[in-house]
C-alpha cells in the first residue's frame, strides 16, 4: 500500500498527509510577549507572531498555531506600547526634576537668594544672605566651581559613572526620601539631594539641600542657618543693633 493520493493533480504524494504540527514561532511569540518584565521582548514577540502567521499561511494546513501567533502579536503590541508610554513618562519626569534642580542650584550659586527663597520652603528659605554665602563658600572650597546639572536623562545617568562620584558614594549613603541629582563641579560629578518638606512632599519645592562631598560627608544647607549672624530676610543684624544704640 502506497501513500499516493489518486486525486492529486500531479499524481504525486499528498502534501496534506500527516498530522498537523504547531508552529514553533507561534509558541515562541506568545512566550516572549508574556515576559513583559524585560523591555524589547514584546516587540520581538510580535515580530515572531507575524512570521508565524506567514509560515502557517504557506503550510497548506500542515502547520497550526494561528491563535497562538495572533495572541502573541496582540500581547506583544500592548506590552510594547506600555513600555514606550512608561519610558516617555519617566523621561518627562526626570526632565522636570533636572530643570527645577538647575533653577534652584543656579539661583543659590549665583547669589540670587531672593529667587532661591521663592523656589524653596522652610528651613531652606529661612536662611539669611550671609548664611547662604557661607554655604556656597563651603561647597565651592570642597568641590570647586559650579558647572550645572545635566540637561538630559542620558547625561543624568552617565554622571553616575564618574569615578569621583563612585568614590564619594562609598563614604556616604543615600539620603532617605530625597531626590538625588548629579551635579557637575570642577572636581568632578557629585550629588545634590533635594529634601521635600515631610508635610508637603513636593520635591519641586524642597525644604533643604544636601551636597555630597568628595570624602563622603554630607553638606546640609539648614546646618548653616545662623552662621552668617543675620536675619532670615537678609537684613544686617549688626546694623540694627547700632541703630538701637544710637
Amino acid at each position: 500500500m502506497n501513500d499516493r493520493n489518486p486525486y492529486a493533480e500531479d499524481g504525486g504524494y499528498d502534501d496534506l498527509a500527516g498530522p498537523e504540527r504547531t508552529s514553533a514561532l507561534a509558541v515562541l511569540s506568545l512566550i516572549l510577549s508574556l515576559v513583559c518584565c524585560i523591555p524589547g521582548l514584546g516587540i520581538l514577540g510580535a515580530g515572531f507572531g507575524f512570521g508565524a502567521l506567514v509560515g502557517i499561511g504557506g503550510s497548506r494546513g500542515r502547520v497550526g498555531g494561528k491563535g497562538l501567533a495572533i495572541a502573541g502579536i496582540i500581547v506583544g503590541i500592548l506590552v510594547s506600547v506600555a513600555w514606550i508610554g512608561g519610558y516617555l513618562a519617566f523621561q518627562a519626569g526626570v526632565g522636570q526634576v533636572l530643570t527645577r534642580t538647575g533653577e534652584i542650584s543656579t539661583a543659590l550659586d549665583s547669589g540670587d537668594y531672593a529667587n532661591f527663597r521663592t523656589m524653596t520652603m522652610s528651613p531652606a528659605s529661612d536662611l539669611s544672605d550671609a548664611d547662604y554665602d557661607a554655604f556656597v563658600a563651603e561647597y565651592r572650597a570642597q568641590l570647586g566651581a559650579y558647572g550645572g546639572v545635566p540637561d538630559s536623562m542620558f547625561e543624568y545617568f552617565k554622571g553616575f559613572s564618574d569615578p569621583q562620584l563612585s568614590q564619594s558614594m562609598q563614604g556616604g549613603g543615600p539620603v532617605q526620601n530625597a531626590v538625588p541629582v548629579t551635579v557637575e563641579f570642577d572636581s568632578g560629578t557629585t550629588l545634590l539631594f533635594l529634601l521635600p518638606d515631610p508635610a508637603v512632599g513636593d520635591p519641586f519645592n524642597p525644604g533643604d539641600l544636601i551636597y555630597l562631598l568628595p570624602d563622603g560627608t554630607m553638606l546640609r544647607l539648614s546646618d548653616f542657618q545662623g552662621v552668617g549672624g543675620t536675619g532670615g530676610d537678609g537684613s544686617d543684624a549688626s546694623a540694627d543693633d547700632s541703630s538701637d544704640d544710637g
